[in-house]
């Protein structure tokens, strides 16, 4: 029977859009006439408009700008240039320019006066690369749609922001480019789309990956309010968190981060200046062996006013009906083979204390288990849950329906060639909305009787705004209490959410991350145990510029200056957590007695346990970039009050192993490394994962002093910890014990003993203090004799 169905379906839907007359070959534009070639049928295909003025010279990373009036007819025959971009992957070089900013229309119209709707493609291409050209969506064009595809700007001439951009703008942004381009072909088309038998009213915006992101900003922006009318997305939206230089989890990087990218981009090329920049030649900038990573999309203030999650939860959107589908292996195109081990390493780094819950709906027992869930993590974490989301929030916050699709047909043509896949690979969906399967469906009568209906439904939602009509399964809108969504696999049938157990879990890790930033964006100060028991009161602190750290200073800052400065102390945490909830009080006491302390990770909420992902070594660098620069800082309250020359690194546990790991920055005075040590080659895989594990000949980059506090014999890490002092022979080292096991004395009122050892050292180590020496100097140091203790040292602190 459901064969059947299908071979009644695929000659049950075969519209044809022009049957009247010959199609509208000559038409006027604002900016001239112009002339379409004949597709040999009953299209007019006008291959390249342009829409804007060539972004070239002084309109180099400059919004586009009105194209230029042309005299005569200009023939539209042949497709615009490409965008400069890097070569194809088949290694062939298409014709390509700067000048692209072009779009190509195919119609059905007989008339001006057809008022047919109108479906405007987005290509995708990761923001980096591909092109407007190709098919375009003829077979879509002859079921009585008017369909546009447009070009836009990509790669570092597309989305580069830059100070001197933001400061040269009227409006005080940049990056965006090409999300302006598509702006500015939206506004074309309202204006000129009538000359082409297309109603302005009925404009439908759709695209794929990166086509289908700018399709969910577009909905988002109110620069594109009232240019289209409905949107499909087809394996993308902008939803899923975002993490930018500052650490800061949004769905696109800020517009200080996005700068910040153009200026390590310039320095990367080796130029000067912005001017230097614009000097270049674009495939310098956009081609081949830049050896730079992709631009994106940022969240500027104009034409992205927000986070998108954010903009959706409190219903600030543009809304229009939407059809969101995703594809059933999406991963399979970005992903290769794995071994077991290394996805769990992988998984620990990606998840942190998700870790467990997340190899349970991601199994990886075995290389090819763990090749599957690899692939389907990245499916989730970048298009199904991102489309889950969206779509249960327009549901939830908007008066427009959203529709879900899960195309799942299995084929053997497919974008992912010959990898191993379980379904329909990403790009895949574009294979149904062509003429890949309706050119040859003898050859694959099931896929081509499943384009039919997948255009179908496409074009009557371009109509209507529902994609629902004769002969077709009815497909109900998405409904956040009954979730259905139209499932495309041997025809076309509702099913519930798929997947569901992997999109709960994403929604969970999501939600707990959402949940960690926003309580990051707000400035917090919280007094801990009355401050500490040394004489500056201390507090517990977040700073705005200082993302995903938290900060221990004395309140009174008016008791420091240049001759008084504040000496630094970089703390890592135990498990790598990405928060000092378990040492919140040790590192607290430290700053009363007159430090600054810089701990990774968000601030603690009392004692309750932190669940997020791992903290990562760079944060520790980050740390110390910004005291320095704080210090130097006139407008910082920290001017000229900081001992930049005297900085300790520290850690716990895991935190001790990146500590180890970034021991050879030369502005780094002392080491303090708690309850940790290196593991040994022969059991080094079994270290925390999320961290790079340095191997033992580390521990010749050390430069300066280091001291190991551990826990005594019961503690996890005091074999690595006591082998590492034993091989220490080149700078001053000793090794302190106290039979408490690995969790330490942290916890306890004002660190316990931990703390009182700890500042013994740092006093010594960056304040010269001559009586906190005699806590480890000499034979019979104070520590030896202090109850619990005992200390080993080597021969150049004895």
């Amino acid at each position: 029977m459901k064969k059947i169905f299908l071979i009644m379906a695929a000659g049950l839907f075969v519209t044809i859009g022009n049957i009247h007359g010959q199609p509208l070959m000559k038409t006027h534009v604002e900016t001239g006439d112009v002339e379409a070639t004949a597709d040999g049928t009953d299209l007019a295909i006008y291959k390249a408009i342009p829409y804007a003025a060539p972004p070239v010279g002084d309109l180099r990373w400059k919004e586009p700008q009105p194209a230029k009036p042309w005299s005569g007819v200009l023939k539209a025959e042949d497709y615009g240039p490409w965008p400069p971009q890097p070569s194809r992957r088949d290694g062939s070089h298409p014709k390509m320019s700067e000048d692209c900013l072009y779009l190509g229309i195919a119609t059905p119209a007989t008339s001006a006066n057809d008022r047919l709707p109108v479906m405007v493609w987005i290509h995708g291409g990761g923001f980096q690369t591909e092109h407007y050209g190709g098919d375009l969506w003829t077979s879509l064009a002859r079921r009585g749609v008017v369909v546009v595809s447009i070009e836009y700007r990509t790669g570092a001439l597309g989305f580069m922001a830059h100070p001197e951009l933001t400061k040269e703008s009227k409006n005080g942004h940049s990056g965006n480019y090409g999300l302006l381009d598509q702006i500015c072909a939206l506004k074309w088309v309202q204006r000129n789309i009538a000359n082409f038998g297309g109603d302005p009213t009925k404009v439908t915006i759709f695209g794929e990956s990166a086509g289908a992101i700018s399709c969910s900003i577009l909905c988002a922006s109110p620069l594109a309010k009232g240019l289209f009318h409905a949107a499909i997305s087809q394996s993308g939206g902008s939803f899923a968190p975002w993490q930018d230089g500052n650490r800061d989890l949004v769905t696109n990087p800020s517009q200080k981060g996005a700068e910040q990218q153009g200026l390590d981009f310039q320095k990367h090329l080796k130029k000067k200046s912005l001017k230097q920049l614009r000097q270049m030649d674009a495939l310098s900038l956009a081609g081949d062996n830049v050896g730079f990573g992709g631009f994106w999309p940022c969240v500027d203030g104009y034409v992205i006013t927000d986070d998108l999650y954010r903009n959706y939860e409190r219903g600030d959107y543009n809304d229009v009906p939407v059809i969101i589908m995703t594809n059933s292996d999406e991963g399979v195109l970005f992903t290769g083979p794995v071994t077991a081990e290394n996805y769990r390493k992988s998984a620990e780094g990606m998840f942190g204390s998700f870790t467990e819950e997340a190899l349970r709906v991601y199994p990886g027992n075995n290389d090819e288990e763990a090749y599957f869930s690899n692939g389907d993590i990245f499916r989730d974490m970048a298009f199904a849950w991102p489309s889950f989301a969206w779509a249960s929030l327009q549901s939830k916050t908007g008066k427009s329906p959203a529709y879900a699709a899960y195309l799942a047909q299995p084929s053997t043509m497919s974008f992912a060639g010959n990898k191993k896949r379980r379904g329909v690979s990403h790009v895949d969906d574009i294979l149904y909305i062509n003429n890949a399967f309706l050119s040859q469906p003898d050859k694959y009568p099931t896929e081509a009787a499943l384009s039919e209906i997948i255009q179908q439904y496409w074009v009557n939602f371009a109509k209507t705004g529902n994609p629902n009509g004769k002969g077709l399964p009815y497909w109900p809108s998405f409904d956040k209490d009954k979730p259905t969504t139209m499932q495309f696999s041997n025809g076309a049938s509702l099913i519930m959410v798929p997947n569901r157990d992997q999109i709960n879990f994403m929604d969970r890790f999501y939600r707990f991350q959402r949940e960690e930033t926003e309580r990051a964006r707000k400035p917090q100060q919280v007094t801990v145990e009355d401050g500490g028991t040394g004489p500056y009161k201390a507090v517990m602190k977040t700073e705005a510029t200082l993302k995903a750290h938290t900060v221990f200073v004395p309140q009174n800052l008016k008791a420091f200056s240049a001759r008084k400065p504040l000496p630094v102390l970089v703390w890592g945490n135990g498990a790598c957590a990405n928060s000092p909830f378990e040492h919140y009080k040790f590192l607290n006491e430290i700053a009363s007695y007159g430090y600054i302390v810089l701990a990774t990770g968000y601030m603690p909420d009392g004692d309750q346990r932190y669940m997020g992902p791992m903290s990562t070594t760079e944060q520790q660098i980050e740390s110390i970039d910004w005291i320095i620069a704080q210090n130097n800082d006139k407008n910082s309250p920290y001017y000229q009050k900081v001992d930049v020359k005297n900085i300790a690194l520290a850690g716990m546990s895991c935190g001790g192993l990146q500590t180890l790991f970034n021991c050879a920055d030369p502005r780094v005075k002392t080491l303090m490394i708690c309850n940790s040590g290196l593991f040994n080659q022969q059991n080094a895989s079994s270290a925390v994962g999320g961290m790079p594990m340095p191997p033992k000949e580390k521990l010749k980059e050390i430069h300066s002093s280091i001291i190991y506090i551990l826990g005594g014999e019961k503690d996890i890490a005091y074999g690595n910890g006591m082998d590492d002092f034993h091989r220490i022979d080149h700078v001053p080292a000793c090794a302190v014990n106290y039979p408490v096991g690995h969790g330490g004395t942290y916890a306890q009122p004002h660190g316990g003993e931990f703390s009182v050892v700890a500042l013994a050292w740092l006093n010594w180590q960056l304040k010269g203090d001559s009586k906190a020496a005699r806590m480890f100097v000499g034979e019979n140091c104070e520590l030896s004799k202090r109850d619990g203790w005992t200390i080993e040292k080597n021969k150049l602190l004895k």
